[in-house]
């Protein structure tokens, strides 16, 4: 909203996992350009734009045209982004918002990454600012590799977080329930009886992953961690003996069903076996 009243930008697009999640995003947006108490301040920023016929050139689900001149647009990474512009200009405000979900795979992930390195970013005019936000949802999630550092796009970034909502938790256990015992609030709207509130109503795993952003250690499902992978990590493998391709099908590739694992490994010359790539993920028989 600052953006839109104080006039600094004029096309700004709102991008998501999926076209979905942005269109929701969109239209929380025309609610907030709907409230009686911005319009009365900036009338023109709050009202539709409107052609010379008197229709609206825009003002739906994944589009607004302010008679301002500022417009929004909804993008899903799961469609296509190369060339997006309105009329004569490219968008000079590129907001991250969900881009992350706790199901994605490593593979999905790089996906997602290739899309906004080669499609999305490139769109923008050559003033844009982009402005990433989203709760950490895993270790290797596209804003953990964002605020760790281990991005190779988005170099100038300047990162702010990860916030907790409560710093130095501290935790008990009473008759199987884990109670909030000490700690200091992020902010006032969440304080320690509200915190207490969330881990009752969704558990203890899920609260230091949403508010406390604990992304480290067992991915639910999983039979490898980071701290079991990374202290055997190597730059380069040394000359090897041998390389197979192993793949393991699985028998569907809905959302709910099993990856098919795929996976190269090669026999050193040092007789230890080295994972080269891993590209399991839902794939199709053809793909």
């Amino acid at each position: 909203m600052a953006v839109a009243t104080r006039r600094t930008r004029k096309y700004a697009i709102y991008v998501s996992g999926t076209q979905d999640q942005a269109d929701d995003h969109v239209f929380n947006v025309s609610a907030l350009l709907e409230t009686p108490e911005l319009e009365r301040t900036y009338p023109d920023v709050c009202r539709r734009s409107l052609n010379k016929y008197g229709h609206s050139r825009g003002w739906r689900r994944n589009r607004l045209r302010t008679a301002s001149g500022f417009t929004v647009d909804a993008l899903g990474l799961n469609t296509g982004a190369r060339g997006i512009k309105l009329e004569m200009d490219r968008p000079d405000f590129i907001i991250l918002d969900d881009v992350d979900d706790e199901i994605d795979t490593v593979n999905l992930v790089h996906k997602k990454e290739k899309v906004i390195q080669r499609k999305l970013l490139p769109a923008g005019s050559t003033d844009a600012s982009i402005l990433a936000v989203q709760n950490l949802i895993w270790s290797e999630s596209i804003f953990s590799r964002l605020v760790e550092g281990r991005s190779k796009y988005l170099l100038n970034r300047r990162v702010s977080g990860p916030h907790p909502a409560i710093t130095n938790l501290q935790l008990e256990q009473e008759n199987g329930r884990p109670l909030i015992k000490g700690g200091e609030p992020t902010w006032e709207g969440l304080n320690l009886a509200r915190c207490q509130s969330i881990v009752d109503d969704i558990g203890i795993d899920a609260f230091l992953k949403e508010h406390q952003h604990e992304t480290k250690g067992k991915r639910e499902g999983a039979l490898w961690d980071q701290d079991m992978i990374g202290p055997h990590r190597v730059l380069k493998a040394p000359e090897l003996k041998r390389v197979v391709v192993g793949v393991d099908p699985a028998g569907s590739s809905q959302p709910g069903s099993s990856e098919t694992g795929i996976v190269a490994v090669g026999l050193g010359v040092d007789d230890h076996a080295y994972v080269l790539r891993d590209l399991s993920g839902k794939w199709k028989p053809a793909e």
